[in-house]
């Protein structure tokens, strides 16, 4: 049974698991969870796993599997805790002993699958539950650039989930330890948590963006008020930098990004103090805004509907995290552009263009460009208020998506 409140992710798992063979069923709260759970007792045919996320809205994962424990029947389940917090672990002072397994999302299929089989079976080739994996069943990555480094550890602040999983997979590869939130709010409580080495702040996100996260950093006392921000975001127009730069970032990188440069960039401010790397951020750093902005404006240009060779350097050839990225984003990309099509109709241009924002973003970061370049022509129409505009290019935009799931579904098929 898998509980998540995120229809994305239950989809995402569903899939997953189905294609081991699995017999899924999915709930949306902790509420439902507790019925099904309830029912499949009564019916004689109790689950075998759990897959519970962590933070859901009125009842969390922690709750549930308190609730799961005090019941005689319930608590013989075994659960896996699933959650983008790697802070969720100090359940375990909790003495949840239903709870087998915590697994921190970006979920990988590797990851899922060996999970489930020792949580379920209780094998664990002599290892304790709930310690990490040993590298030959993580499949964890290291190349060349990883080794002698030290290991750092990045927060990172994104709220879409397929941006995540880019973003995790090329950072655990280079050999960081990698820590995500969903926005702002949730990177302030991370935060206050645990220690970290640098920010990697998506500046558009809901509940708090980065920009008023970080300003709510740099008013804190303490080793946090001076921890190096990186803002992330699809905008790149010196303009942009500047405002990032004004609330108190430390640095720029605009989507998409190559490993080698957010790696590269994430080096700079780890390995010299803030005053050194200030110092060498010259007239040829500046330029490398400029040459983003170009890039960022070539794809209009370009207009190149899946740009699968882009895709795949970005996450290092892994296949089967392509397969899992694409399926992530061609099972949410809808319900953005529903969202989007809703603020046209609904006539609020300025929101049009939050939603235009945040496509563009997610599609250019899978080498979707023909959608990213449309999407980024309607958040321009967003912000003049253009409504006509927006109502024409919405067609354009949806029809740009069917191309694109087409070419992503023939080739990662």
């Amino acid at each position: 049974l898998v509980v998540d409140d995120h229809p994305t992710n239950r989809e995402l798992l569903y899939d997953q698991l189905e294609h081991l063979s699995i017999n899924v069923s999915v709930a949306s709260s902790g509420h439902q969870g507790l019925m099904l759970i309830k029912q499949s007792i009564t019916e004689n045919e109790p689950y075998d796993l759990i897959l519970l996320d962590y933070l859901m809205p009125s009842m969390d994962g922690v709750e549930v599997a308190r609730l799961m424990l005090k019941s005689t029947d319930m608590s013989r389940i075994p659960i896996v805790i699933l959650s983008s917090d790697y802070f969720v672990q100090d359940i375990r002072k909790e003495g949840l002993t239903n709870v087998r397994e915590i697994l921190n999302k970006p979920i990988r299929f590797s990851k899922l699958k060996a999970t489930c089989y020792r949580a379920i079976t209780g094998v664990t080739n002599g290892l304790p539950l709930n310690q990490p994996d040993p590298p030959e069943v993580a499949e964890e990555i290291y190349d060349e650039r990883a080794s002698g480094r030290e290991k750092k550890r990045v927060l990172v602040a994104e709220d879409v989930e397929v941006n995540r999983m880019v973003i995790t997979s090329m950072l655990e590869k280079g050999g960081f330890d990698v820590v995500c939130a969903e926005n702002g709010i949730k990177a302030l409580e991370t935060l206050d948590k645990g220690t970290f080495d640098v920010v990697l702040m998506d500046c558009h996100m809901p509940e708090m963006d980065g920009f008023e996260a970080t300003r709510e950093i740099r008013s804190r006392s303490g080793a946090d008020a001076d921890i190096p921000i990186i803002a992330v975001t699809a905008d790149a127009m010196r303009e942009d930098r500047e405002r990032c730069i004004g609330y108190g970032m430390n640095d720029y990188i605009s989507k998409p990004y190559k490993e080698e440069d957010i790696i590269r960039l994430i080096d700079r401010w780890t390995h010299s103090s803030p005053d050194k790397a200030l110092k060498q951020r010259s007239s040829t750093e500046s330029s490398k805004v400029e040459s983003s902005n170009d890039n960022i404006a070539s794809i209009e240009a370009d207009q190149k509907i899946f740009d699968f060779d882009a895709l795949s350097r970005r996450l290092m050839g892994d296949d089967e995290l392509i397969q899992t990225v694409t399926e992530a984003f061609l099972s949410d990309m809808p319900q953005q552009i529903a969202a989007l099509k809703l603020a046209i109709v609904d006539d609020h241009p300025a929101q049009a263009a939050t939603l235009a924002h945040g496509i563009k973003g997610s599609s250019a970061n899978v080498g979707g460009m023909a959608l990213s370049a449309k999407a980024s022509v309607m958040e321009k129409s967003g912000k003049s208020g253009d409504i006509e505009r927006l109502r024409q290019d919405m067609v354009d935009l949806e029809k740009h998506f069917e191309q694109l799931k087409k070419e992503m579904e023939g080739v990662v098929a």
